[in-house]
């Protein structure tokens, strides 16, 4: 009973955005899914600010936090750049949505030039993935690693 009723209202409401002339896929999207993609937002230089890593922060605790917000992000690519080196006195760590994603979609980190600065940037796809470095596992690894270990065992 409740999937057609979520389709109907989903029906209803895209229905009247476009009578409406706002029809944008980002919002039709976040009315379909029920959210939106977002990214952290902030930034910190040196050893002040919460924006560093180790970034220890979810979407909860961050909206408690002054200085960090958790934004929607339309092009759902966020980003990371560090500027300068750990000691230098001009050392700063910024979050952040991206307006487009990169041109071949690849999620990586590269030494870049972003406002005619040399920094270290970080681009990912997913929600607030740019809160930290972070591990993945494809489900193949994880196949593999489960078959090895009932092999072994």
């Amino acid at each position: 009973m409740r999937g057609p009723l979520l389709m109907l209202a989903i029906s209803l409401a895209v229905a009247t955005i476009a009578e409406a002339q706002y029809t944008s896929p980002f919002l039709i999207e976040m009315i379909a899914t029920g959210r939106s993609q977002s990214c952290f937002k902030c930034r910190s230089r040196g050893d002040r600010g919460d924006c560093k890593d180790p970034f220890m922060y979810n979407a909860t605790a961050a909206e408690k936090v002054k200085g960090i917000k958790v934004e929607p992000c339309a092009s759902k690519w966020c980003g990371k750049i560090i500027e300068g080196k750990e000691d230098d006195q001009d050392f700063a760590t910024e979050r952040l949505c991206l307006q487009r994603p990169p041109d071949d979609k690849v999620e990586r980190c590269a030494d870049v030039v972003h406002k005619r600065k040399n920094v270290f940037m970080c681009f990912c796809s997913g929600d607030l993935c740019n809160s930290s470095a972070r591990t993945t596992m494809s489900f193949i690894h994880l196949a593999i690693a489960f078959l090895i270990t009932r092999f072994l065992l």
